[in-house]
């Protein structure tokens, strides 16, 4: 079993024996997405629920916005992409 440890403003996603854990949770919000038959899922550590003005600055983490963070986590998920 693999422990993986989703850290602020962070996205991970694992598989069948991995165990995802946010960490420092605080006043943020921790949204997983499941999926029972592919036996994947991922874990977001969300900051705000979205970014105000829609731009991408550089070197700014997106994935502490829920409405960046939230799709993603799902399409990992589907893509089946790790990490």
């Amino acid at each position: 079993m693999s422990r993986i440890a989703v850290g602020i403003a962070d996205l991970r996603t694992g598989g069948p024996g991995d165990v995802l854990a946010a960490v420092g949770l605080g006043s943020c919000v921790a949204v997983a997405v499941h999926d029972r038959v592919r036996h994947r899922g991922s874990l977001a550590h969300i900051m705000l629920p979205q970014q105000s003005d829609g731009l991408r600055r550089a070197g700014e983490n997106m994935r502490k916005y829920a409405d960046i963070a939230v799709p993603e986590a799902i399409q990992r998920v589907r893509d089946r992409r790790d990490g």
